[in-house]
């Protein structure tokens, strides 16, 4: 697939490269990766900037345990590996793709160069990083000023859209989460006996499904879910 396809395939691609002139677009290419490819194994010599078409990524860290743990993930119109100024990002983390994954590359010394000369580009592309991590900074704050049984709940809420951004807007139908017990238990600071406790709960009440030991949640039971915890949260 070429940036131009991709352009015509995607309608918010286009809104976020519109500005680009032809000489700039045909430096950006578009790239298929397997499930657990790196997409970034040295954030601080990074060369480009990727804008994910479709699949989901993970940023992972380790602890200072030595346990390798999931910081944050992206997905379908997401930008990640944005860097506007030479060496704003030394950290030590790795990215990875969780999924299937289709994004396109920017340069990354190009995106340098397109900040503050084309507006519309400068302020698509930071509008989109900032919700992606606000959006985690509140599920965090969420999640860490609720009981369990809330917290999972918006957990669940906010990894069904999470998901559900890569299928088509019609589709209805369930959607899997991909987080392992263990992820969950991380993320909310409990122990994966308790994340066990609380899914059986969810599952007994409706709000999700599970398969094969696969977690499941569909239109209907993330907006029950909403429901549920605002009523609860009262």
């Amino acid at each position: 697939m070429t940036v131009q396809d991709a352009i015509s395939r995607y309608p918010w691609l286009h809104e976020i490269l519109h500005e680009l002139p032809d000489d700039a677009l045909s430096q950006i290419i578009v790239r298929n990766y397997r499930p657990n490819e790196t997409l970034i194994a040295d954030c601080y010599n990074n060369p480009y900037t990727f804008i994910i078409l479709k699949g989901v990524c993970c940023t992972y860290q380790i602890s200072e345990a030595g346990n390798q743990f999931v910081l944050r993930k992206a997905t379908c119109g997401d930008v990640v590996g944005l860097s506007i100024y030479p060496g704003s990002c030394e950290f030590d983390s790795v990215i990875r793709t969780k999924t299937d994954l289709c994004a396109v590359l920017l340069p990354k010394a190009l995106v340098q160069l397109w900040f503050g000369k084309y507006p519309a580009f400068s302020s698509i592309v930071s509008q989109r990083v900032i919700a992606r991590l606000h959006d985690l900074v509140n599920l965090l704050s969420v999640c860490n000023n609720s009981p369990s049984y809330l917290a999972i709940m918006a957990y669940m809420e906010y990894n069904y859209r999470f998901y559900a951004r890569s299928s088509p807007e019609s589709y209805t139908g369930p959607i899997e989460i991909l987080e392992s017990r263990q992820n969950i238990a991380d993320f909310l600071g409990v122990d994966t006996r308790s994340v066990y406790r609380l899914l059986k709960k969810l599952t007994e009440e409706g709000l999700i499904s599970v398969s094969n030991r696969r977690l499941y949640i569909d239109k209907q039971q993330c907006e029950h879910l909403h429901q549920v915890r605002y009523c609860e949260s009262l």
